[in-house]
């Protein structure tokens, strides 16, 4: 597959509550219809109880789960820290980032520190 035809995977946290997985849905398919290339949400962990309901009330499946990153295009949303983010994020393409500025701050420091050991 052409690399710059590959999907990009739009993941929450690891622990998702509702606006992780929310974000991933909406933000993916934002990206979709501004962009023309593939986008597609994915979680990184279960579905809650109250995340599932919303999903039923509203007829929207949950994302699939993605087990690893490694190798992918991704885009992070509603994360706080590296930790909660999904396996084999230090070797996928990270796209964007998206969150409180503080959240930014906190993944982009982690990923700065995980160059820096790779390196």
């Amino acid at each position: 597959m052409n690399d710059q035809k590959k999907k990009v995977y739009i993941v929450g946290h690891r622990n998702p509550d509702t606006d992780s997985i929310c974000s991933a849905i909406c933000y993916a398919e934002l990206k979709n219809k501004i962009t023309g290339e593939a986008h597609e949400a994915k979680r990184a962990g279960n579905v809650n109880e109250e995340t599932q309901y919303v999903l039923d009330y509203f007829g929207v499946k949950a994302p699939e789960f993605l087990e690893n990153a490694e190798n992918e295009k991704v885009i992070l949303v509603d994360h706080n820290e590296m930790t909660q983010t999904v396996d084999g994020v230090k070797n996928a393409e990270i796209m964007e980032v998206i969150g409180k500025e503080e959240s930014i701050k906190r993944i982009e420091k982690g990923i700065a520190l995980l160059e820096a050991a790779l390196s």
